[in-house]
């Protein structure tokens, strides 16, 4: 596990322990509990959006003279 040293403003400081209290109570870990819960909030609201092409279009069946494989299906099976 990490552990690092911040230094933020008193009164966030102060907001944010009477918050803990108030969801977490007073147990052992509570301010841990909660800035872990932070941390990921802030995390997935960061999230870098998809990219829209990031992958490539599935390539054709080939016939083996360099084009494409065409199939036609003349019927049409019911199944049921």
């Amino acid at each position: 596990m990490a552990r690092f040293t911040i230094e933020i403003p008193d009164d966030l400081h102060k907001e944010f322990r009477i918050r803990v209290i108030e969801v977490y109570g007073t147990e052992k870990g509570a301010i841990t509990k909660a800035i872990v819960e932070a941390i990921r909030f802030w995390l997935k609201q960061k999230e870098p959006p998809p990219r829209k092409n990031d992958h490539k279009p599935p390539r054709p069946i080939s016939n083996g003279y360099g084009r494409p494989l065409t199939v036609a299906f003349p019927y049409v099976v019911r199944m049921g």
